[in-house]
């Protein structure tokens, strides 16, 4: 079955008979999560070519992370990918955000006594949250693998 971009009418029909195949699902938020990286834009911090850079990075990383999360989860033959990729990537964007708040705030406090220039702490923050947004979609993969796995094995049927 193909995606559905218009007919919204077919997609209720085929949502009422039952979920969506992996694959189909899959498509779904791979293009969801790259246009909405691509919308996003550059973060306020990103100027000049970190500007320009910012919008296909962060695309880029989107798309290649969700990519490698699906297949982390067994590719068309895996289960529950959606519940599983916003679940864990809900988790663990909590526990990024706690980590990075004494993090950004010593950065902050460095960047102030060391009085280094504005323009090189916004790149070190738009760099920086390129680096948390793929560390992040690699924990995703890795946990779903682990899923995937002790789900698999003998033990757990």
């Amino acid at each position: 079955m193909g995606m559905y971009f218009w007919n919204l009418q077919a997609l209720k029909s085929q949502l009422r008979q039952g979920s969506l195949p992996p694959p189909q699902a899959f498509r779904y938020l791979l293009i969801a999560t790259v246009l909405g990286a691509l919308a996003m834009g550059s973060t306020p911090e990103a100027t000049g070519w970190l500007g320009k850079l910012m919008p296909a990075a962060n695309a880029a990383i989107v798309g290649f992370g969700t990519w490698y999360c699906y297949r982390a989860n067994g590719g068309a033959s895996g289960r529950d990918f959606l519940s599983r990729y916003i679940s864990l990537g809900w988790v663990l964007g909590i526990r990024v955000v706690v980590a990075c708040l004494p993090i950004g705030l010593l950065v902050g406090i460095l960047a102030g006594v060391l009085n280094v220039s504005r323009g090189a702490v916004d790149t070190i923050k738009a760099c920086g949250y390129l680096v948390i947004e793929a560390a992040i979609l690699w924990r995703m993969g890795v946990h779903m693998a682990d899923i995937r796995r002790h789900s698999e094995s003998p033990a757990a049927v």
